[in-house]
């Protein structure tokens, strides 16, 4: 992963294992979606790339690299507020939510977690910054833990949610479309 690049590395991730996807990524901030929608970066965002990565997805002009297109084709950016963006009756396979949930109050944080589980598929997880943690997560959201990372996942009856929903039980890729939310 690069800064500031959530989208585009899972853009490249999806990509690169031929996953149909879609990815919004939605931030309150017009100057940011602006600068994201263009995927122009200083090489101090993607220093931590290896060459044979950044000539794969990057194009170097004057001193700036730029995401290729057609890691841009699946991947729409919106200005919008989280509030907002919550109230949506689309569905979403994967949420992924850093460093937003800070900037509200115990009883708004509580609203949004629980809009963002009713926006998720079933199955659907949820993914938020590290060591971020909510009191009210456990009683919303079933919960694994991969290679040190919570994975929150939609509550379900069943136990046996697959947390990459990408992939089956034999770790096959599904074929489908899989909607990701990034705030």
């Amino acid at each position: 992963m690069f800064q500031r690049g959530e989208v585009y590395t899972l853009s490249f991730l999806l990509n690169d294992i031929k996953k149909n996807y879609y990815i919004l990524g939605v931030d309150a901030s017009r100057e940011r979606i602006i600068q994201a929608k263009e995927g122009k970066y200083k090489h101090w965002s993607i220093r931590h790339l290896s060459s044979t990565e950044i000539n794969k997805y990057f194009e170097v002009k004057n001193n700036f690299y730029y995401v290729k297109d057609e890691y841009k084709k699946n991947v729409e950016f919106k200005t919008d507020n989280i509030t907002n963006t919550i109230k949506t009756n689309d569905k979403y396979d994967i949420i992924i939510i850093r460093r937003v949930l800070i900037y509200f109050n115990n009883e708004q944080i509580i609203k949004i977690l629980r809009s963002l589980n009713r926006i998720l598929n079933n199955d659907g997880i949820l993914i938020l910054g590290h060591g971020e943690f909510y009191p009210i997560l456990p009683e919303i959201f079933n919960f694994e833990i991969e290679n040190k990372i919570v994975i929150w996942k939609k509550y379900n009856k069943s136990n046996s949610i697959n947390i990459f929903p990408f992939k089956d039980e034999k770790n096959n890729i599904l074929k489908k479309i899989f909607p990701i939310l990034i705030l």
